[in-house]
């Protein structure tokens, strides 16, 4: 809620994948009751949010289809910084989300609630800024520090 650009009258979307199996109803109920503690939060804020649960083969199928669908210009997801045995599902979703969508990924690895955050490190490839979407995810960082009075480290 707080990259949200102010003027924009579109909704936050909290949206969750489920994998499509013999499981996928009772998952989809379990994820919606989860989301809606997004709505609460965001009702604290003013602001707008759109709960979405979506069944499909895998996370990066069902987050390309949804983005594809809505125009949605930037994706905001988590990380516990944790792989599983299958090997890194992590590097595996986010590199198939990279492949299939042009729009603006914020991976965030939070450790603490946002509005007790007084740093922000970010870590910025080689080169970073030659590419197209530099500006937009700086502004993105500086926007964020500014509503969270946090100080911005880059590495």
């Amino acid at each position: 809620m707080l990259l949200k650009n102010k003027r924009s009258k579109q909704p936050i979307t909290a949206l969750s994948v489920v994998k499509d199996d013999a499981e996928a109803r009772e998952k989809v109920l379990q994820n919606n009751k989860m989301l809606e503690k997004a709505i609460v939060h965001a009702a604290a804020t003013d602001t707008q949010v759109r709960v979405e649960t979506r069944v499909a083969l895998n996370a990066s199928s069902g987050i390309s289809q949804y983005v594809q669908e809505r125009l949605i210009t930037t994706i905001i997801m988590g990380w516990s910084g944790k792989s599983n045995v299958a090997g890194t599902i992590f590097g595996t979703t986010l590199d198939a989300l990279i492949a299939r969508n042009a729009s603006t990924i914020v991976v965030a690895n939070l450790c603490q609630p946002l509005n007790i955050t007084r740093r922000i490190t970010v870590i910025v490839p080689a080169n970073a800024q030659y590419e197209v979407g530099f500006p937009i995810w700086v502004e993105k960082l500086y926007t964020l520090a500014k509503e969270t009075s946090a100080t911005l480290l880059f590495r």
